[in-house]
């Protein structure tokens, strides 16, 4: 076999490189649950500063542009996704813990696409809870 014709076949042996696919899937779940604990703590304070001290919709260009600036590789601080993580918050502030946590799971984009389905949270989790097809 001449070195271009080489089979792409990639052959893993041996405890340590399970040990490490295990150490990365337990970083990813951990990084999932960080981005939810973040998406809640800031749509909860977003809310309550607009609802409590009256702060108006101009908290959310501001929070956005000094997010942005602070953590400019960061894509997730537009003033869209702001929005969307205010609305995902009120959304489901009322689910139960559990319905958060699948919720959660699931990747943001289709986070933004249920939110945009149903305007009901016990319907959209209806929804989230049905098995893959």
């Amino acid at each position: 076999m001449r070195g271009w014709e080489m089979s792409e076949k990639f052959i893993v042996a041996g405890d340590d490189y399970k040990n490490r696919l295990k150490e990365v899937k337990l970083l990813s779940s951990v990084q999932l649950k960080a981005a939810i604990s973040v998406n809640r703590a800031l749509g909860a304070d977003i809310v309550q500063k607009q609802v409590n001290e009256q702060w108006g919709n101009g908290l959310l260009r501001q929070l956005s542009t000094d997010l942005m600036a602070e953590f400019p590789e960061m894509k997730e601080f537009s003033l869209s996704n702001i929005k969307y993580v205010k609305k995902w918050y009120l959304f489901y502030n009322r689910a139960d813990i559990k319905s958060q946590q699948l919720v959660g799971q699931l990747p943001w984009g289709h986070n933004i696409a249920i939110m945009s389905k149903y305007s009901d949270c016990n319907e959209a989790l209806f929804y989230v809870q049905q098995p893959m097809r």
